[in-house]
């Protein structure tokens, strides 16, 4: 059998909408109530938690994983200075030992994005 291992990654996508009076009713119901999800900008609606991820290898789809609660104010969304709404993403048995996966979000037409065997491990993290 061969060696899998689960890919813990980030979808960030940018608010190209995002104002201050935006950020401002995040950070009261944040205060209000701890919460700071969010759902994905105008143009991503086909990106939403409990949606599929795919992880493509040359022949194919060689695991599917889950698109979690988006959030709008984590540490990811920070240290990548993204203002807009970052999903974790969780993959489970992906097969350890290729040089480049590709990862699948959101709707067909959407591209897969390229990542190596390190990015894999160290978390990819897809910009949009």
């Amino acid at each position: 059998m061969a060696k899998t291992t689960t890919v813990y990654g980030f979808v960030l996508i940018t608010d190209l909408g995002m104002t201050a009076e935006k950020v401002a009713e995040r950070r009261n119901r944040v205060n209000d109530s701890g919460d700071s999800s969010c759902v994905a900008p105008d143009g991503f609606e086909d990106i939403a938690a409990g949606g599929e991820v795919q992880v493509l290898g040359p022949d194919g789809v060689l695991a599917t994983g889950t698109v979690q609660v988006g959030d709008w104010q984590s540490d990811v969304m920070s240290a990548n200075n993204v203002n807009g709404c970052g999903f974790p993403i969780v993959i489970d048995d992906v097969p350890v030992g290729f040089d480049r996966y590709g990862i699948h979000v959101g709707s067909e037409s959407r591209p897969a994005y390229a990542f190596t065997a390190s990015e894999m491990r160290s978390g990819p993290r897809l910009f949009l």
